[in-house]
């Protein structure tokens, strides 16, 4: 039986703010996809996709961090990949375990952005992610490892605007995880969706904070991608 807890999102566009070093980097497989930081990590990744540029040219920019309450872990470098190409490429996280005493990983911030004609940074769209389950008096920031052995499919919420580039809107998405899993494990529409539609391609519409025929999952805004 699934422990009951929400996974919290928030999506939100702005320029990226430097990141200091962390003491470890992220390191690429270019095989599997998997980007692990050090010999130790869980078997839970977080699944992702570095777009392919935009058809004016401009290319894509994926950045994951892992955060310890909203903030950057200090222990670990944000993973940065630029893709210049028509290709989008899959990418999978791979959790690392912190050291005894270290802050435990309690979120990820994601954040894809396009260069501009210049070559320099332009739009940049955000998802900050993480659990919060029951406390002794309000619901708590937890460890993402009370998720460990939890499978399935939700989709990043994310701004469109006309030229396909990240809009400038913030969308805060709650998933109840018991009623989602139990109802609608892949998501909407059985699963087939993929990163990039848009929610009017795939005949889904955000009416009240609700999704018909998606349940546990509570998005507010309009003019979305997934």
């Amino acid at each position: 039986m699934f422990k009951r807890f929400l996974v919290v999102v928030a999506f939100a566009c702005a320029l990226c703010d430097s990141v200091e070093a962390r003491q470890l980097a992220g390191s690429l497989n270019a095989a599997t996809g998997n980007v692990t930081w050090g010999s130790t990590s869980t078997g839970d990744p977080v699944d992702d996709t570095l777009p392919a540029r935009l058809p004016n040219g401009n290319g894509a920019k994926l950045t994951f961090t892992w955060t310890s309450g909203l903030a950057p872990h200090p222990d670990y470098q944000p993973y940065i990949e630029d893709n210049a190409t028509s290709t989008p490429r899959d990418r999978h996280f791979k959790r690392p375990v912190p050291a005894a005493g270290r802050p435990a990983i309690n979120d990820w911030l994601q954040e894809v952005g396009y260069t501009n004609g210049a070559g320099g940074p332009s739009k940049n769209s955000s998802v900050h992610a993480g659990v919060i389950e029951p406390g002794p008096r309000s619901w708590v920031f937890g460890p993402l490892d009370h998720a460990d052995g939890v499978f399935g499919r939700i989709p990043d919420f994310g701004p469109s605007t006309a030229n396909n580039e990240p809009g400038d809107l913030t969308i805060y998405a709650a998933v109840d995880l018991l009623l989602y899993l139990q109802n609608n494990p892949v998501g909407f529409s059985g699963g087939n969706w993929a990163t990039g539609q848009t929610l009017n391609s795939t005949g889904m519409q955000i009416v009240n904070g609700r999704i018909a025929g998606l349940q546990g999952m509570y998005p507010r805004e309009r003019s979305v991608h997934v």
